[in-house]
């Protein structure tokens, strides 16, 4: 995908990955066995990657150009997308309308609002700036892959194990058990939508070790105490911590000197997403030992981490 955005641009790229995208999207809905929802499922992570990465492509490019950090609002978009997404097919859902005519009809939406959307992408199809299409990562840029890495495994930690934590261990009640992610969710979405004002004041680093010690906060209320109110305003914390790594993480990795940016950005965005699908059967294979608090202790782990290998975006810093 890299060597795609090298030789085309991000914002060619950008229109088209969305574009499959807007086609994959509908397949789930229709399949009508469970192979082929399979493949259909493949095909829409790998068109929703390839998007991920053509976007993230172009905001860093935008974000050279304005001279100042815009990529954590871009991503706090992203996220109220998310919670927006999840009001709308929770409605849908309760209404009884069909699977695959939702997927179908907000996939038709969505193309429309790619291809507005595009025409407004900044042109960066021009000669590209030296340097490899493949290199072997600099340090820095490996301890950028472990902060993305952190920051995914906590996001979904607290995706898939919030609930259950509230709901077995600490006995909350369906609505209180899902308002956790809730909280998380919000967390992030205000945290990411000021996240430039505070890069630009205090430095990318300053700021992720600043949200490390927020993330790590959540112990004492979440994992210590066994309240469900207490728990969940811990994991509105952990939003609050982690919520600016990895688009900070994204942003210093397309400043790396001697590398084309989408190789930079392709190799920390998959070192995000190992993290995300690590963390669901590590927290559950951890919490068959010890107890899922114990095993939630991880994601305390991994803001402690990001938060020490922070130093790692001075090194990226104008």
């Amino acid at each position: 995908m890299s060597a795609l955005l090298v030789r085309y641009g991000s914002k060619r790229m950008t229109m088209c990955a969305g574009l499959a995208y807007c086609a994959a999207l509908p397949l789930p809905g229709f399949a009508p066995s469970l192979p082929l929802l399979g493949a259909a499922l493949v095909a829409l992570g790998a068109t929703t990657g390839a998007m991920d990465l053509s976007m993230n492509a172009q905001a860093v490019g935008v974000e050279k150009a304005y001279g100042r950090p815009i990529l954590s609002s871009v991503h706090g978009m992203f996220s109220a997308g998310g919670i927006a997404g999840a009001g709308i097919g929770g409605l849908v859902a309760e209404a009884g309308i069909d699977p695959g005519a939702h997927l179908g009809a907000t996939a038709a939406l969505l193309a429309v609002v790619v291809l507005v959307a595009a025409r407004a992408l900044m042109d960066d199809s021009g000669p590209r700036e030296p340097g490899p299409i493949f290199a072997r990562p600099t340090g820095a840029l490996v301890g950028l892959g472990v902060i993305a890495f952190c920051a995914f495994m906590a996001e979904g930690a607290i995706a898939d194990w919030s609930a259950v934590y509230l709901s077995s261990s600490l006995g909350a009640r369906p609505g209180i058990a899902a308002a956790g992610f809730a909280f998380f969710s919000v967390a992030m979405t205000v945290s990411r939508l000021s996240g430039d004002r505070l890069t630009m004041r205090l430095g990318a680093s300053t700021v992720v070790r600043a949200w490390r010690g927020s993330g790590h906060g959540w112990d004492d209320p979440c994992l210590a105490w066994a309240s469900p109110i207490a728990a969940v305003a811990g994991f509105g914390l952990v939003g609050l911590g982690i919520a600016s790594m990895f688009p900070l993480a994204l942003s210093a990795a397309g400043r790396t000197p001697g590398m084309r940016s989408p190789v930079a950005l392709a190799a920390v965005t998959s070192a995000g997403y190992t993290g995300l699908l690590a963390s669901p059967p590590v927290i559950g294979l951890t919490a068959e030992l010890p107890s899922l608090r114990a095993a939630l202790g991880l994601v305390v782990a991994c803001t402690i981490v990001a938060g020490l290998l922070a130093r790692r975006m001075a090194v990226h810093e104008d």
